[in-house]
């Protein structure tokens, strides 16, 4: 064959194989398929069998369905549901890109560490800051107290119910919301806007031509997240909802944990899935024709001249700190409730309420001697050191093969990477349950291992890709030039050089291990760690002091873990190229050695 004709041979030998996805990335196609693919797939299956008490009779029907759609209770719960999250992201974005704005236009110093504290907030244990809400909006609780000391109450406010869980899934998903919006107005260049403005429009016409335009991918991203969280949740509307705030999602796990109606809550999960899939495309083309319609008719607001628009504030009122104190007033909002846990952990009052009548170290103690609490946190240590070890060692390879690859399936990849996080986590945890049960498996470790590593996979794959997107690619080149193989570069120079990521990513997994509740209560055996463990606490004692002493630590945790992240990747943010010399050895580099 000339040589012409088989190169070009060569070349379409390796086009045909970029249709299929790198080796490195079939260990996590496989965990995939194995911790969500083929569970949710078991997990619809049931909704189309007929069903007995705890057991599926294999026989094909469509009765589910037909009492989902026909009976007025469950169709009821699943409208009141989506409008819960349909309120919840209204209330959580104008929040969060509010303070995304004043962090990227406003404030000129500390952005890094105020950004810092607003996503720190999150790393707190998904139960603490439900319980955290619980413990002040009760009519017994710490707003209450405080109201009635100061006399500006007669009763006890009634503040749980629907006011009680936005409150409180507002304080979860801000945080989250922040991340996607804070990263679409790093984007914006700041001289885009000085040219509109240059160009005779006002603020309100700025914003709405350029700055929204320019950012609306961060905020479409932010709206899907927190609409999907707050639909999936069933947690803190069962402890800050009160009566008359039952959600789909507690339905769902009473059908599946407590009747037994396997095929029912299947039935439920999915039609939950289509109708929220259905909600919001349809709430994305209202606004979408909403915006068209302004374009195309000219609407008021955005066809009115610039001096039609601009308000002239008093200079008194211009020179006021608004973009400091809103950032303020977040950070109070996202932390008081946080750090009253941990002052309450130390209070030696029996419930958890002001005053504080004396300081005790008791209920620190008692976590010790509790038989249960010890086996919880020691389950819980295990199942995280699994959970990150297996996390790392699938999800590095996957995030070098996605970013330094070329291959035609790379957005299936990665749709199927994040999706563990886009499914509501009762779909998730009842989808694991499920494949156990078809399989006769009982849930144990393995099962909550399955469940874990499927759910931190996308955050390291995630974190690392962004990485290594930013990562010089010549102190690799230079490694080759002195005679590194391309497996001796990769272990000798690149992975030293992203070691600190590395360590916070094993970090973060970490953390969110230890914490993961929603989907772990569903798939946790004999050997349970320690969030349920906490939740049956709760549910049969209430809230006792021991539980302000143990979610004070699930809180303080992650905190630790986020500050070492950030001291880790600041120090190589700080000396990008010093992790050559270190990787290669001041000998080598100045000899020019080869080394293998």
């Amino acid at each position: 064959m000339p040589p012409n004709l088989r190169a070009l041979s060569l070349l379409n030998r390796s086009q045909r194989r970029s249709y299929l996805p790198p080796v490195a990335t079939y260990p996590s196609i496989g965990w995939l398929l194995a911790g969500l693919l083929i569970p949710v797939s078991v997990f619809f299956l049931f909704s189309f069998w007929e069903t007995g008490v705890f057991t599926l009779i294999r026989t094909w029907s469509l009765d589910q369905y037909r009492e989902v759609v026909t009976d007025d209770l469950y169709y009821g719960l699943i409208l009141r549901t989506l409008l819960l999250g349909l309120t919840v992201s209204a209330v959580v974005l104008p929040v969060a890109y509010l303070g995304a704005y004043v962090l990227r236009f406003i404030i000129s110093r500390g952005r890094r560490i105020i950004l810092f504290l607003i996503v720190a907030s999150a790393l707190a244990s998904y139960l603490v800051r439900i319980y955290a809400w619980k413990a002040i909006l009760t009519p017994a609780g710490i707003l209450n107290s405080a109201l009635d000391s100061l006399g500006l109450i007669s009763e006890p406010l009634t503040l749980l119910g629907r006011p009680g869980v936005t409150i409180a899934l507002t304080h979860i998903l801000v945080p989250i919301a922040m991340l996607p919006i804070a990263g679409a107005m790093e984007s914006v260049n700041p001289d885009l806007i000085r040219a509109s403005r240059d160009l005779g429009a006002g603020p309100v016409e700025t914003f709405l031509r350029v700055t929204l335009p320019l950012t609306a991918r961060g905020v479409l991203t932010a709206f899907v997240l927190t609409f999907v969280l707050a639909v999936g949740d069933y947690v803190t509307p069962q402890l800050v909802g009160g009566k008359g705030s039952l959600m789909i999602g507690r339905v769902i796990f009473d059908q599946f944990g407590i009747t037994g109606n396997y095929a029912l809550a299947s039935a439920l999960s999915f039609s939950l899935i289509v109708a929220a899939a259905a909600f919001i495309v349809g709430v994305l083309l209202c606004v979408r024709v909403l915006t068209g319609g302004a374009r195309r008719f000219g609407a008021a607001v955005t066809t009115t001249r610039s001096r039609r628009l601009r308000v002239v504030w008093p200079a008194w009122v211009r020179r006021l700190p608004w973009g400091h104190t809103y950032l303020l007033l977040l950070l109070l909002f996202l932390w008081v409730p946080l750090i009253l846990v941990l002052i309450l952990s130390f209070n030696q009052l029996p419930i958890a309420s002001l005053p504080i009548t004396g300081w005790t170290l008791d209920w620190y103690r008692e976590i010790f001697t509790d038989q249960t609490i010890r086996g919880g946190f020691g389950t819980s240590l295990k199942v995280a050191g699994l959970v990150v070890a297996i996390g790392l060692a699938i999800g590095l390879p996957t995030a070098f093969a996605v970013t330094r690859r070329r291959f035609v399936t790379k957005p299936a990849l990665m749709g199927a990477v994040v999706l563990p996080i886009a499914l509501p986590g009762v779909v998730v945890g009842f989808s694991i349950l499920a494949m156990f049960r078809f399989l006769e498996w009982i849930p144990s470790m393995r099962s909550i291992v399955l469940g874990q590593v499927t759910l931190v996979l996308p955050f390291v794959v995630l974190i690392v890709m962004a990485a290594l997107q930013n990562f010089n690619r010549n102190v690799e080149e230079a490694a080759r030039d002195l005679g590194c193989t391309y497996w001796g570069a990769l272990r000798r120079v690149t992975l030293r050089i992203l070691l600190p990521i590395i360590a916070g990513t094993a970090l973060i997994v970490f953390a969110i291990s230890m914490d993961e509740f929603v989907v772990t209560n569903f798939i946790v055996g004999t050997d349970p760690t320690l969030p349920p463990v906490i939740w049956s606490i709760m549910n049969r004692r209430g809230i006792p002091p021991t539980v302000n002493a143990v979610a004070s630590i699930l809180m303080v945790v992650p905190l630790i873990a986020a500050v070492v992240y950030m001291t880790l990747t600041r120090r190589t943010q700080r000396r990008p190229d010093a992790g050559m010399d270190r990787a290669l050895g001041e000998e080598e580099v100045e000899k020019g050695l080869p080394f293998a």
